[in-house]
């Protein structure tokens, strides 16, 4: 039977080498070993080893730790954390380190340009720091994602949880991808029974379509005015949208540059009369009189851009005086909503789904698969129409 030995505020328990303990962790749910020895200069010494999960840490380990930094060969805890800032070339050259806390760190300072960073760094402190911030992906283990999808299941819808397990397969294979750590010693499976998303996909009756455009062009803030019109006229995304530079925009030829799609790489999209007139009578911000983005703003990150706050506050501003539909009970989303709805449109008035799936930048046709059953309408009245004559 193990003994408490009653150190610090955690019972410890003795195991059967002198010097080495453990508590029990209910957080990582597994074994925290600590030693407890007097090192060469005489002063003593009691220290946290590792979890026998994350750090595959034994009590036979921890004695062997022990009786290394007795005898003087193996620095402490403290004086080795000493050690490493003064040359943290060595943690990153070993791999040291790299937990998913400094994978993210790291990854969001190379893709800060990227559209949807701001809604993966809120899924990751919310969902993911707290158990993986501290593990590096090599610690990681089928179980810790199996608990992770059965918590959310309790707390967000399906497509979330898709997200979310994505982002973290994706910032785990960050780091062997750029010679940093070594990656999962396993493969996520994103297929799953139980992760089946609810899609939603907005669609604007003619009337309703005519009021939101009249709530743009009487929007308080012209800027997200006109980005919402525009986004309704070519259904791109809204980082798209958000990040449009005027040295994206051909007016004369009439095509628009669309960078960092979620695809890879850039996209060149043709777009409307409507759209063109848009852009040609979008008046520039006077605030911000040199600001590269077509809807400018005073993003404290990107200078001169629509912050991600004026913007989701404005569109549901105008969202809201439009009055514009719920979905299956739920709000309409006011700019993905805008994207959905366009394309419903293109595919009712008889675009064949190849054309929107170009049209909506999707990397495959599944994608865009959820407006078949539009098609099949607009088919269905050539046919009643035909058969009148």
């Amino acid at each position: 039977m193990k003994k408490s030995l009653g150190l610090g505020q955690a019972k410890h328990h003795s195991t059967k080498y002198p010097g080495v303990t453990f508590i029990e962790s209910a957080k990582h749910d597994e074994q925290i070993f600590y030693v407890n020895y007097y090192d060469p200069s005489g002063k003593r010494r009691f220290e946290k080893v590792g979890g026998s999960r994350r750090h595959k840490m034994t009590a036979k380990i921890a004695n062997d730790i022990r009786t290394d930094r007795g005898k003087g060969r193996e620095l402490p805890n403290t004086l080795q954390r000493k050690e490493d800032e003064v040359a943290p070339e060595t943690q990153v050259d070993t791999g040291e380190g790299w937990t998913f806390d400094a994978l993210w760190i790291k990854w969001k300072e190379l893709n800060a340009h990227k559209a949807g960073l701001y809604r993966d760094d809120t899924r990751y402190n919310k969902h993911l720091k707290e158990t993986f911030g501290t593990l590096e992906p090599g610690e990681v283990v089928p179980l810790d994602v199996d608990r992770l999808k059965s918590r959310l299941m309790k707390k967000v819808a399906p497509d979330t949880i898709i997200s979310v397990i994505s982002l973290l397969r994706r910032i785990a294979n960050f780091g062997p991808d750029k010679q940093l750590c070594p990656g999962l010693s396993f493969k996520i499976k994103m297929k799953d029974k139980n992760l089946k998303p609810r899609y939603r996909t907005e669609t604007l009756t003619r009337r309703q379509e005519i009021i939101f455009k009249r709530k743009c062009r009487t929007a308080k803030n012209r800027q997200i005015g006109n980005l919402c019109e525009l986004v309704l006229e070519t259904a791109i995304r809204r980082g798209n949208a958000q990040n449009l530079t005027w040295g994206d925009v051909d007016l004369d030829k009439g095509f628009i540059r669309l960078r960092d799609m979620k695809s890879g790489g850039d996209e060149v999209n043709p777009i409307s009369l409507k759209a063109i007139a848009i852009l040609r009578n979008h008046e520039k911000n006077h605030r911000v009189p040199n600001s590269k983005y077509v809807f400018s703003g005073q993003d404290k990150h990107h200078k001169g851009r629509l912050s991600d706050r004026m913007l989701r506050n404005g569109v549901v501003s105008i969202r809201d005086a439009a009055n514009l539909p719920l979905v299956d009970g739920k709000p309409f989303r006011p700019l993905h909503g805008l994207r959905h709805a366009r394309a419903s449109k293109w595919v009712d008035e008889g675009s064949s789904l190849f054309i929107v799936q170009r049209l909506l930048n999707h990397a495959t046709p599944g994608q865009t698969a959820r407006y078949s059953h539009l098609g099949d309408d607009a088919l269905r009245r050539t046919l009643d129409s035909n058969g009148k004559g």
